[in-house]
């Protein structure tokens, strides 16, 4: 399964701030996100960076805690 930030449509892979976790527990960063990422969908790969989960909470008005996409 793919893995996917749902607000910036990219890959772990070309996210920075999961390249730089990963790299800090010498892991890639697909299996960082799948790891540790909260906010993981196992069931369709989705999840959100932290930038834009950032917006997320942001732009609603919401604090979103322990919340899938």
């Amino acid at each position: 399964m793919d893995l996917m930030c749902v607000g910036c449509k990219q890959a772990p892979e070309n996210i920075a701030d999961v390249c730089a976790a990963a790299r800090e527990e010498g892991m890639n960063p697909s299996d960082w996100v799948r790891a540790e990422e909260g906010t993981l969908n196992e069931e369709n790969g989705h999840f959100y960076c932290t930038p834009c989960f950032l917006h997320l909470e942001f732009t609603s008005g919401r604090r979103f805690l322990g919340v899938a996409p």
